[in-house]
């Protein structure tokens, strides 16, 4: 039987409706939300480099800019 009260719950917490309500695939994603939250929040750590990479291309090449 599909525990309706349980799917709200992880919904409200995993922020979509899951497909199901296995304990497994619930772990994984939790994991999955935890890695994207590290990573999402330390992906403007290289945002330098990368404006620096265009802005070498934009001198190289002004025609293509």
């Amino acid at each position: 039987m599909f525990d309706v009260n349980k799917l709200r719950e992880l919904t409200a917490e995993l922020g979509f409706m899951p497909a199901t309500t296995d304990t497994a695939a619930i772990e994984r994603h939790r994991q999955h939300n935890k890695n994207a939250d590290y990573w999402l929040t330390r992906g403007h750590r290289f945002d330098h480099l990368r404006r620096e990479q265009e802005r070498r291309r934009q001198r190289q090449n002004p025609e293509a800019g």
